[in-house]
């Protein structure tokens, strides 16, 4: 911590900047899933289905990007 020459007050330190994850489409994926699964439950198995597919290509493609920020 560094003061400056006309006071006792500390200087505050700039923080250094973090890093930020990129766009993605995987909260949409996730969301998109979630609700075509429970819109199947009301009509078709095969909406259900599709759902399920959604839900796990957005939670793969979401925790392969989180993966990939922690080994930088």
């Amino acid at each position: 911590m560094s003061y400056s020459n006309f006071s006792d007050q500390p200087v505050p330190e700039t923080p250094e900047p973090q890093a930020t994850a990129e766009p993605s489409y995987a909260p949409f994926l996730l969301a998109l899933g979630i609700t075509m699964i429970f819109w199947g439950i009301v009509t078709s198995v095969v909406m259900s289905a599709g759902g399920l597919v959604l839900f796990g290509w957005g939670l793969w493609s979401w925790i392969s990007a989180i993966a990939q920020g922690w080994r930088k």
